[in-house]
């Protein structure tokens, strides 16, 4: 995961904007750190573009599916956060987690995602 997003910030100017930053933040938070794994991935992480929210999903839809087994054995909240802020993962461009997704303390609460995220905005491009 940390790869492919390094290679979306390379491509794409705005992911690293603190508004992509935080929705990739808040999707991670839900659905890897808190498990909840019955609710549909966000359509809208505030990309210029159709293609770069569609990439930013697929990339977490397939990480989700890649870490679901190995996850499960560790409790929920704060063990997993501190396994997405490992100092010691970074992108292929040399990027870290807090460059690609930002860093908490404390894992945010388990509160559904914005409606605003599920819904397709108008792009610019």
């Amino acid at each position: 995961m940390f790869d492919e997003l390094g290679t979306l910030a390379d491509e794409y100017d705005e992911f690293t904007d603190t508004d992509v930053r935080e929705a990739v933040h808040m999707t991670l938070t839900r659905h890897f750190v808190w498990g909840e794994r019955e609710e549909p991935l966000p359509v809208s992480y505030g990309m210029r573009s159709a293609e770069g929210d569609a990439l930013i999903r697929t990339n977490i839809e397939e990480f989700l599916r890649w870490t679901f087994e190995e996850v499960s054995r560790i409790p929920p909240g704060k063990p997993r956060l501190m396994l997405l802020q490992d100092p010691d993962i970074q992108a292929a461009n040399g990027m870290r987690y807090d460059e690609l997704f930002g860093h908490r303390d404390e894992p945010l609460p388990n509160t559904p995602l914005a409606a605003d995220m599920f819904a397709l905005p108008q792009y610019d491009e």
